[in-house]
């Protein structure tokens, strides 16, 4: 049986995890790290804190999805507003477009999912869920919309059906 389902907006431009980048400090000859994407994932952590009951740790199988929203760059913005004979264009400005840009959905997805380490005892908890970009809407903010949902331990019969044709019992 599914259990409860939290959805929630982290509002602002969408970063990619990065790697750590290191150095050597000369005060005190140590290797150092510097994380760059260390802000934003303090912010994804402190929405989800005021978003999802404080004591909730997810030890199941978790779904995680993110629906990534890019701002729409300047050059899929006309100067002026089109007029007549340009349809497409119109429909362009005002509809939502699929981002296939940096930063990637996957170092997104990434850094969300590390961010909100303290709803779950392990992030290989997470069995199901999608990761969409798309730019946002003219003139909207763009952000991340997460949802998170415990599973059941028993997944649904498709998948087991849908791989079937591709598997076969072990000989043994």
């Amino acid at each position: 049986m599914d259990g409860e389902r939290y959805q929630f907006w982290i509002p602002g431009q969408p970063e990619g995890k990065k790697s750590v980048v290191t150095f050597i400090d000369t005060a005190t000859g140590k290797r150092r790290g510097a994380n760059p994407t260390r802000a934003y994932m303090k912010r994804c952590a402190a929405y989800a804190l005021a978003n999802m009951p404080m004591a909730k740790v997810f030890d199941c199988p978790v779904l995680f999805e993110l629906l990534i929203v890019m701002e729409r760059p300047k050059r899929l913005l006309p100067k002026h507003w089109p007029e007549g004979g340009c349809a497409e264009l119109c429909s362009d400005y005002e509809s939502a477009l699929w981002c296939d840009e940096k930063p990637d959905g996957s170092n997104v997805r990434k850094g969300v999912e590390d961010a909100f380490k303290a709803h779950w005892k392990d992030d290989c908890r997470v069995v199901a869920g999608d990761t969409r970009k798309i730019y946002a809407e003219a003139g909207w903010e763009p952000g991340v919309l997460v949802t998170f949902q415990e599973l059941g331990r028993h997944c649904p019969q498709e998948l087991i059906d849908t791989v079937r044709p591709y598997s076969a019992p072990r000989q043994r």
